[in-house]
């Protein structure tokens, strides 16, 4: 008789937050969430920035204002460093984590197509403008100014579909961590490695997001840390990552 594995699936309601669960601390905080999100295509690993999490709730607690946006960033969930689990917004809506994405064939370890020669002609036009040619794709006068990293992003997002490009905020779930940067070897801010309790509600928090998601008939979904899919501080969330590239 073959042996059947079960998987272990969360029990989102219909407003996008896990029903009654142990291991998760149901905190929504409404001015981090953005639009409607339609699909999920990954998982992005953060770490804070911050010693505690009050210092991020106290973050997602500013209302901001929508012109210019300075409505705060934050992601789904937020591990603190004993590991009890918050999930900050639902995963019906979208939240800014992520930033600009890279071009995903520009980089080594993730290319899944080669850039055509429209993607290259493309990097190298955006590369070669200055300011006053990049506020030309401002859409509201209170916005911040465009940037070449933003050009890339949009191109990447308008043009092709995972996984040719990094998820994004539009499609993306995002787990954030309670850690603080240290100095590198360089002298530089980077991150370094989360806790043992963080390690543990990690892979147990991505394991039951992906087992939910290919019940609901998604199996596509990839992992990454902060650092590799935008530019971040050298180092963001690697620590987490790395769980699930060891095994």
């Amino acid at each position: 008789m073959e042996s059947e594995t079960k998987m272990a699936v969360l029990n989102f309601q219909w407003d996008g937050m896990v029903g009654l669960n142990p291991r998760i601390v149901p905190k929504r905080m409404r001015y981090i969430e953005r639009d409607p999100m339609f699909i999920i295509n990954g998982i992005i690993i953060h770490q804070t920035g911050t010693a505690t999490a009050t210092q991020v709730f106290n973050s997602y607690s500013s209302p901001g204002t929508l012109v210019p946006d300075t409505r705060p960033n934050g992601a789904h969930f937020l591990i603190d460093l004993g590991g009890t689990i918050y999930q900050t917004a639902s995963i019906l809506r979208t939240t800014n984590h992520v930033g600009p994405i890279k071009p995903r064939c520009l980089e080594k370890h993730w290319v899944t197509k080669a850039c055509s020669a429209e993607d290259l002609a493309r990097f190298n036009a955006i590369g070669k403008m200055g300011q006053k040619e990049l506020d030309k794709y401002r859409i509201n006068p209170g916005d911040g100014h465009p940037t070449q990293a933003g050009l890339k992003s949009l191109y990447e997002k308008f043009h092709k579909r995972p996984p040719e490009r990094f998820p994004s905020n539009d499609d993306s779930i995002g787990i954030e961590c309670v850690s603080q940067p240290i100095i590198g070897p360089d002298k530089k801010p980077m991150y370094g490695d989360i806790t043992f309790y963080q390690k543990d509600s990690l892979k147990w928090l991505v394991t039951q997001m992906k087992d939910t998601l290919r019940a609901m008939g998604n199996n596509t979904i990839e992992l990454f840390a902060h650092i590799e899919v935008s530019a971040k501080t050298p180092g963001e969330g690697m620590g987490g990552v790395n769980l699930f590239r060891n095994e």
